[in-house]
């Protein structure tokens, strides 16, 4: 508040709290900033009324202050004490003290711009450090991104191809299936065409078996005939001969019946009893009969 009365003038009021506060100065010994305050208050008040002994006195006190550099205690304090005094001699004809604080305060004031400088350098580093920081961790988000947008390419490249394949897959396969079921269709036509042939050659062999067989038994009875009627003939080699050939005949017929039986899995062995010296005595005459004809 007396900083406020003495920056509008109004010294009377800020002097009236400045004598409200100097009682209690010994209070805050530790407070220079406080006291600071006080000495250069009081330095303007008297300065006001032209007491420029005290003024002086006050403002000294002030610089003392200023030159213990307490802990914490501003530098642009001891910076506006210089100036201060700097025009306060200059203005009571103290030249020489004007210039000594004049070069402190051209001193001090390249001093603080150095460390101002210093810390604007040393602030600006850290700024350069906070965005390198940020850069970095931007750069890695990036990096990130970039892998996994590359990941995610892969895994739709690698889907689509698969897709691809199971389409190519599907297709072959229905291909496959259509070739199939052609195939199953020609080879049922096939074994409806192979049944058939069977069937009508079954038809044809059962035929020409029964066909050949009756005329066969006539010639096997007439033989027969022949030998009862005529017993003068019975030893003929002839009669034999004839009766051999349609029993050999007819055998060949009923082996060819057989072979129709074979395949319909129907056969059934016969149990017969025969001479197989006269056998081979029949067979035997009627070979010979045809070697007599053979022309030699």
């Amino acid at each position: 508040m007396a900083t406020t009365y003495i920056s509008i003038e109004s010294y009377e009021e800020a002097q009236a709290l400045l004598l409200e506060i100097k009682p209690h100065l010994h209070e805050f010994e530790a407070e220079s900033e406080l006291k600071y305050y006080y000495y250069y208050l009081t330095g303007n008040y008297h300065e006001w009324h032209k007491f420029y002994a005290l003024a002086e006195e006050n403002y000294l006190k002030a610089y003392e202050i200023c030159l213990q550099k307490a802990k914490n205690f501003p530098n642009s304090h001891e910076l506006e004490i210089y100036q201060l005094l700097t025009d306060f001699y200059k203005k009571t004809n103290a030249i020489d003290k004007s210039e000594k604080f004049a070069h402190k305060s051209d001193s001090l004031q390249k001093v603080l711009q150095d460390l101002e400088q210093n810390e604007n350098i040393r602030l600006l580093r850290q700024k350069i450090g906070k965005v390198e920081a940020e850069k970095e961790i931007q750069d890695q988000k990036f990096n990130n991104l970039k892998l996994l947008s590359i990941l995610v390419i892969v895994v739709f490249l690698a889907t689509l191809l698969l897709l691809y394949y199971q389409f190519k897959l599907n297709k072959i396969r229905q291909i496959t299936n259509e070739e199939l079921t052609h195939a199953n269709e020609a080879l049922l036509v096939a074994k409806e065409k192979a049944e058939e042939a069977t069937l009508l050659k079954t038809q044809f062999v059962s035929t020409i078996s029964h066909e050949l067989r009756t005329p066969l038994y006539g010639v096997i009875g007439i033989t027969d005939i022949i030998e009862t009627e005529h017993k003068e003939l019975e030893n003929s080699p002839h009669l034999k001969a004839l009766k051999f050939s349609a029993n050999y005949l007819l055998a060949l017929v009923n082996d060819v019946l057989k072979v129709h039986k074979f395949e319909e899995n129907r056969v059934v062995l016969d149990n017969n009893l025969f001479d197989i010296e006269e056998k081979l005595y029949t067979i035997k005459d009627s070979l010979m009969v045809i070697a007599k004809k053979t022309p030699q």
